[in-house]
């Protein structure tokens, strides 16, 4: 099955996920993160996944959780991988002979390196810029999100419609490489 993957990075409330959203009415799309199982375990440590936990003390809390795990059995690569592949054996749905695209949310420079290399020739790497410069970011995963030399850059500074309109030419890009 021929497949894309998105390796997609960018500061807090740049647009990633609106980006990502969009891209998803121009073809099928699965959005995923190396996050996502730490902010599952976050919760059970009292982490509530809200506004106040959007401060740069909750987003560090998550950095240095996710680097413990990177640490301790390179968790955060291993889960999103594993993922792709369950995804791939057993779609949820119909892709009806679209190319699925996996957007993978990364941070970290060697993580953003790891999943390059695991997937190879399929994979790309994208940054969105937002309106913020990232600004009051604590943590080194949110200071070092322009230490990596990313394969495409969205400029997310317009309106909804041309971000939209940016998801359609880049998803028609990235399937007819």
């Amino acid at each position: 099955m021929n497949l894309r993957v998105v390796i997609i990075n960018g500061t807090g409330a740049s647009g990633k996920d609106t980006f990502v959203m969009y891209c998803g009415e121009h073809g099928s799309v699965y959005n995923l993160s190396t996050i996502d199982r730490v902010k599952e375990a976050a919760k059970v440590l009292g982490w509530r996944g809200d506004e106040h936990d959007k401060s740069p003390e909750a987003r560090h809390f998550l950095s240095d959780i996710k680097d413990s795990w990177v640490r301790f059995n390179n968790g955060s690569f291993t889960d999103v991988t594993y993922r792709v592949a369950r995804i791939l054996a057993d779609p949820i749905e119909e892709l009806e002979g679209d190319i699925p695209v996996f957007f993978i949310h990364a941070r970290e420079p060697e993580e953003i390196q790891k999943l390059k290399r695991h997937y190879g020739d399929i994979a790309v790497t994208l940054i969105v810029k937002g309106r913020d410069s990232g600004e009051g970011q604590t943590n080194h995963a949110d200071l070092n999100v322009d230490n990596y030399p990313y394969a495409y850059e969205v400029d997310n500074s317009g309106t909804l419609e041309e971000l939209n309109e940016k998801a359609r030419i880049f998803m028609q890009e990235i399937l007819n490489v």
